[in-house]
C-alpha cells in the first residue's frame, strides 16, 4: 500500500483499500502509530535483518555496508561516501589525507 496508514478505518474498509491497491507479493503489516512515524523517518538505505545466532536483530545499511545491533549505532558511523570525497571538488582527490585501504 505504499506506506498508506489504515488507521481509522473499519475492517472492511481496510480490506476494500488493501484489495484495490493489492499487488503480486505485497503484504499487509500491523504497527503502532510510533513504529510508523519511526519508519517514516528511518534511512531507506537501512535495512533490519535477523541475526539467528544472537536471536536478535541487527541493522546494515546498503550504501556504506555498515552493520550494528541498534540504529543510533549505525548513525553514529559516518558514511563511507562522504569520507572518500573529502578531496577537492575537482576530482583529483588532493588534500583528503591517507588513502583507504579497503583490503582490511
Amino acid at each position: 500500500l505504499e506506506g498508506r496508514i489504515l488507521a481509522g478505518l473499519s475492517a472492511p474498509q481496510m480490506q476494500a483499500s488493501f484489495q484495490k491497491r493489492r499487488i503480486d507479493g505485497a503484504r499487509l503489516q500491523v504497527a503502532s502509530l510510533a513504529e510508523v512515524k519511526s519508519l517514516a523517518t528511518r534511512d531507506p538505505a537501512v535495512i533490519e535483518c535477523w541475526d539467528a545466532r544472537h536471536q536478535r536483530p541487527y541493522y546494515f545499511h546498503k550504501k556504506t555496508a555498515k552493520v550494528a545491533w541498534t540504529l543510533e549505532e549505525l548513525a553514529e558511523t559516518q558514511p563511507v561516501a562522504e569520507s572518500a570525497n573529502q578531496g577537492k571538488s575537482d576530482g583529483s582527490g588532493d588534500g583528503s589525507g591517507a588513502p583507504i585501504d579497503l583490503a582490511n
